[in-house]
């Protein structure tokens, strides 16, 4: 019974879908040829395929314009509506710092900038503002016991003595 479990589920790691090497960069193209031959690889037409700036380790990968998805037409016919991308478009190398996957409204909600004095203004003044509120605030309360007089059971009349009595 074990043996037909793990016969069977033995082809599930035969079957996988992709490896490392099926989607990493190749090498840089340095001759025309290779030129072609990776902008056929991305789908894109020679002229249009440009290389990113050769410190960055991203070999033949292409140089896509980093635009968010939410400025995209949200009218065009997309193969994925919700990120506005078409199958088999290169994505920029940078994609999911750009299009905000998990929030997808936060850069809608922060585009403006309306308030962005103001907040600055008060992160400004707030803090020594409330700082001198406190200290002059507290200055005047008392740390520490209350002290008073002390209490004896009557006045002017010694209740105690370290004399010795004869």
């Amino acid at each position: 019974m074990l043996r037909k479990i793990i016969v069977q589920n033995s082809s599930i790691f035969r079957r996988m879908a992709v490896w490392n090497k099926d989607i990493k960069p190749g090498p840089r193209p340095i001759t025309k040829e290779e030129h072609l031959i990776a902008a056929k690889k991305y789908g894109l037409l020679p002229e249009d395929y440009k290389l990113i700036d050769p410190d960055l380790p991203l070999g033949d990968y292409p140089k896509v314009p980093d635009v968010p998805y939410l400025e995209k037409d949200p009218y065009e016919d997309w193969d994925c509506p919700r990120f506005r991308i078409n199958f088999n478009d290169p994505l920029h190398h940078q994609w999911s710092d750009l299009d905000h996957i998990f929030q997808p409204d936060w850069y809608l909600k922060h585009k403006s900038k309306k308030y962005a004095n103001v907040y600055g203004i008060l992160s400004i003044v707030l803090p020594p503002l409330i700082a001198f509120l406190i200290f002059f605030s507290t200055q005047f309360l008392k740390f520490g016991k209350p002290y008073l007089p002390q209490q004896f059971p009557f006045k002017g009349e010694k209740h105690y003595t370290f004399e010795i009595e004869d």
